[in-house]
């Protein structure tokens, strides 16, 4: 994967997921539960696990455009 489509994604994603208004309303568990199912379908969660246990199996270099738009 290149550094943009997983910036472009990870982006487009908190974007749609958790926008600012959205995180000012998430600081209880039960509120934050949904936000945490959507993100871990996306796979997101998942980016440092290895491959060969069901992640993406990037690097920490890699996810940092993850890190950024979280």
């Amino acid at each position: 994967m290149t550094d943009t489509l997983i910036a472009d994604t990870a982006d487009r994603l908190m974007a749609e997921v958790v926008p600012p208004a959205a995180v000012r309303g998430l600081k209880d568990r039960a509120a934050a539960a949904p936000v945490w199912s959507l993100l871990a379908e996306s796979g997101f969660l998942d980016a440092l696990v290895a491959e060969a246990h069901g992640g993406a199996g990037l690097s920490a270099a890699e996810t940092l455009p993850v890190l950024l738009a979280a």
